[in-house]
């Protein structure tokens, strides 16, 4: 089903790049897991020994005419072994559909931030969880939109009938708010909320309720979780702080195996609620180049506490943007573990 849908998604764009009203080709080169699959470019431990450099590239297709946006997307990494051996090649893509501009028909095996809800955007983490995606992450779905409202039903990319449906409206200037609800043939669905005040000039606060929130990067599966984002820009220094939370309400989750929800404890056996946090602030030294620094913290499955520092800064040039730093590793028990160098360049062309 997957490779179905992602030759679906190269196929269709192939065939209305000859009517499209946009081509544009974005190709980015380095190590940098903010930015490319993979490992960053260099890995040091903690003693300073470095690893393997951990090369990759992404390579993307982006099409948009009156009736059609689509987007396909080539990943390549060898985070697996510097000498190119168990190097990982994936292709990812979707194709929008909008026959009559509120109707939108969209299918791939992955469909990226397309459809995801502005309200239920993170700051700090600069990304958007899949509960806020309002046709899921992948598979077929319809959805309409018409003057700030949308509402999604559609089937995700499995084996089973897989049924998400999701759902939002947004004043513009006051107030926007939405639900998802998805895995709703799985014992294990997930029903989300999310609402973000859009009244404040500069001001970023969206807030979101979970059930069965699923893992991701920044919180473990949740039976219950909360999530809070903030940011506020100062137009006038060039200044951008956020600050992100996700946290388990009731330290549990769903256990496939057993069948029920079962408690998060720790190597003592003690019970505990897992949650994430992250800080961030950017400031705009002139007008191509941005010096920025994003601090994550979390207690993972285990309640150890494991943190990363990332000082980096971010170069616009004629020859595409470049992005490095240094990020910094720690946790609780042992301290320092040592840093990696991220490092990408993305270049972007139109061809029409």
């Amino acid at each position: 089903m997957k490779k179905v849908l992602s030759l679906f998604a190269i196929a269709a764009a192939m065939v209305f790049c000859l009517n499209a009203q946009s081509i544009s080709v974005t190709n980015t080169f380095g190590g940098d897991t903010d930015n490319l699959a993979g490992s960053d470019f260099l890995v040091f431990d903690k003693d300073g020994n470095k690893e393997d450099v951990h090369p990759a590239d992404r390579l993307q297709l982006d099409v948009t005419s009156d009736h059609l946006d689509s987007r396909v997307r080539l990943d390549f990494d060898s985070s697996a072994n510097a000498s190119g051996k168990n190097t990982n090649v994936r292709t990812r893509g979707y194709v929008n559909l909008r026959p009559v501009q509120p109707l939108n028909i969209i299918a791939g095996n992955a469909f990226f931030t397309k459809w995801a809800m502005g309200h239920g955007y993170l700051v700090a983490l600069d990304d958007n969880l899949a509960n806020s995606k309002l046709c899921g992450t992948d598979g077929a779905a319809v959805l309409f939109n018409l003057n700030g409202f949308q509402a999604a039903v559609g089937a995700g990319n499995s084996s089973k009938l897989n049924l998400n449906t999701g759902v939002s409206y947004t004043m513009d200037g006051v107030f926007a708010v939405g639900a998802t609800a998805q895995n709703l043939t799985e014992k294990a669905r997930s029903i989300t909320g999310y609402a973000g005040l859009l009244s404040v000039e500069n001001l970023t606060l969206n807030v979101g309720y979970s059930y069965n929130s699923a893992e991701s990067d920044y919180l473990v599966a949740a039976e219950h979780a909360a999530i809070v984002s903030v940011g506020y820009t100062f137009a006038d220094l060039g200044l951008l702080v956020g600050a992100d939370a996700l946290v388990s309400l009731n330290g549990k989750r769903y256990d496939a195996d057993a069948d029920e929800s079962v408690e998060y404890t720790d190597k003592d056996g003690d019970k505990f609620n897992p949650w994430g946090a992250a800080v961030y602030a950017s400031y705009g030294v002139t007008e191509d180049l941005t010096v920025a620094c994003r601090g994550f913290v979390t207690t993972g499955d285990s309640n150890v506490l494991t943190a990363t520092i990332y000082p980096h800064v971010e170069w616009n040039t004629g020859v595409g943007s470049f992005v490095t730093g240094a990020r910094f590793a720690f946790d609780k028990d042992d301290g320092y573990q040592g840093f990696s160098v991220p490092f990408s360049w993305k270049y972007k062309f139109k061809i029409k």
